[in-house]
């Protein structure tokens, strides 16, 4: 395998994440692997996160904490229930796709009595077909590496780079309107983990763009069940129900009522008795 071609590939894997991340080719004993961990801290500080290709047709993927990462281990160790909440979401997404979870991040009491340096979590996938191949390893990459960076952000409380924003027909004003339209519909966080459970199929027509476009289908976007308009403080939600895939059209259609938009389940409504359902 080509690890130039490899690491570049799962360098442009690593930019959808919202996270930024150092990613860097390993080999230990013959065994070539993919090491990342967040820019803002140094390996020895912690967590990264290894994905290697062992054995016979065989995916791992390892969190080490670095000599340092005692504040880091402190940190999640402080996590609330909703932070939990939410990595064991990302975490259930790595059995969902056919790894096991030999020992958990969450496990906090091991945590705490980690020897620093040492492993806390590992997931292990068999029978990977051409374990060795640049698509096998990007596979896992986004199978498993993904969910399990978003669950250590989590815990953290690491705050993505925004995507750029832009406020359309004015009809979202105010500055914590912005943020919680930013944090709730336009975060890749969100957005993966509304799209990983309910699929990348709008919730409202029941279009699915991938199969019309193939791999230029990637145009769903996510929609905000509760009118942000709506929201004076901050919420703990869940985007696996509070949040919504639309396709293009739909999303338009559901903002064109004001101030309230139409609700997916009106907009439903709309369409049916249009088409004599």
């Amino acid at each position: 395998m080509n690890s130039r071609l490899s690491i570049d590939a799962i360098k442009e894997l690593a930019s959808t994440t919202g996270i930024d991340l150092n990613i860097k080719t390993s080999t230990n004993d013959g065994i070539f692997g993919i090491k990342c961990w967040f820019k803002e801290f140094s390996l020895r500080e912690g967590p990264v996160f290894i994905l290697r290709a062992e054995g016979l047709y065989r995916h791992s993927l390892e969190i080490q904490f670095g000599m340092l990462a005692r504040p880091i281990i402190n940190q999640i160790n402080r996590a609330s229930i909703a932070q939990i909440q939410r990595s064991t979401d990302f975490l259930k997404l790595i059995e969902k796709h056919e790894f096991s979870i030999e020992h958990s991040l969450l496990d906090t009491e091991s945590l705490s009595e980690l020897a620093l340096g040492c492993s806390a979590f590992k997931a292990t996938k068999l029978k990977v077909s051409d374990h060795l191949s640049e698509h096998s390893f990007c596979e896992s990459f986004e199978k498993i590496v993904k969910p399990a960076i978003y669950a250590v952000a989590e815990l953290i409380g690491y705050e993505e780079f925004e995507p750029n924003a832009e406020i359309l027909d004015g009809e979202m004003e105010g500055a914590l309107t912005l943020k919680l339209v930013k944090q709730r519909e336009r975060s890749r966080r969100n957005r993966y983990l509304c799209l990983e459970y309910q699929g990348a199929i709008c919730g409202i027509c029941g279009f699915d763009p991938k199969i019309v476009y193939g791999e230029a289908g990637g145009i769903i976007e996510i929609h905000h069940k509760q009118p942000v308009s709506l929201l004076n403080v901050e919420k703990v939600f869940d985007p696996k129900k509070d949040l919504i895939p639309l396709c293009p059209s739909c999303h338009r259609a559901v903002h064109t009522k004001r101030p309230i938009p139409w609700t997916p389940e009106e907009l439903r409504q709309k369409l049916e008795l249009k088409n004599g359902n």
